[in-house]
């Protein structure tokens, strides 16, 4: 059965960061299907909170589902083998340069931190069926999900679409003149409503990289 969660005031929401990878990962596989929905799992690392500081997430690369993916106009549902053998793949990896590495500051577990998707038209938020499958992820006992990111993708914004400073999303330009817009959402244990959380871009060099799956498996 399904377990509602009651909304909380005093929930938290993280720093985020994400590499600049990341973001053009996005743009260039929500570019490649113009006319479906599409979506990507995303992968990275949770630093906890010094003193009353909250912690912050970092989402340091992307994967892409399999060819089992269901692409429709208002529909997509990620595939399943290729992601979970990807997704050990960094995981393994990531273990080993951990027992390596001499920079403690990330010692920490590799981690799905949720998926990314693009909607239809400019919803830019997610919608009652996205809320309903966060709520069983987190619900999910088998599953180590404490929280989801859950950023909504959409195309074909005007040029007068522009970063500010305090919101929830960002802004890529493309090549027709327009904007593709990202929107960040947020959902935890504490919450019954996807909130919105504010991303902060970074270089590829300040943050660590996986180790590159390979092509032949």
């Amino acid at each position: 059965m399904l377990r509602r969660f009651r909304p909380m005031k005093d929930t938290v929401i993280p720093n985020l960061v994400i590499a600049q990878r990341v973001i053009d990962k996005i743009a260039l596989a929500a570019s490649e299907f113009v006319e479906d929905e599409t979506g990507e799992a995303l992968i990275g690392v949770v630093k906890p909170g010094v003193d009353e500081a909250p912690p912050t997430i970092y989402v340091l690369d992307t994967i892409a589902p399999d060819d089992s993916a269901i692409r429709e106009a208002h529909t997509f549902q990620q595939g399943d083998d290729l992601q979970a053998e990807m997704h050990w793949w960094y995981h393994q990896n990531w273990e080993l340069k951990r027992k390596k590495q001499s920079d403690p500051a990330w010692d920490l577990p590799l981690k799905h931190l949720g998926d990314w998707h693009r909607q239809p038209g400019h919803m830019i938020a997610p919608s009652g069926g996205d809320l309903m499958t966060a709520l069983a992820m987190l619900d999910d006992d088998e599953s180590d999900f404490d929280f989801l990111l859950a950023p909504i993708v959409t195309l074909d914004h005007p040029p007068t679409t522009g970063d500010g400073h305090d919101v929830n999303y960002l802004t890529v330009p493309m090549g027709d003149g327009g904007f593709l817009r990202i929107d960040f959402w947020y959902i935890d244990q504490k919450a019954q409503a996807f909130l919105p959380i504010m991303p902060t871009v970074s270089e590829a060099k300040a943050l660590p990289k996986l180790v590159p799956y390979p092509w032949h498996l």
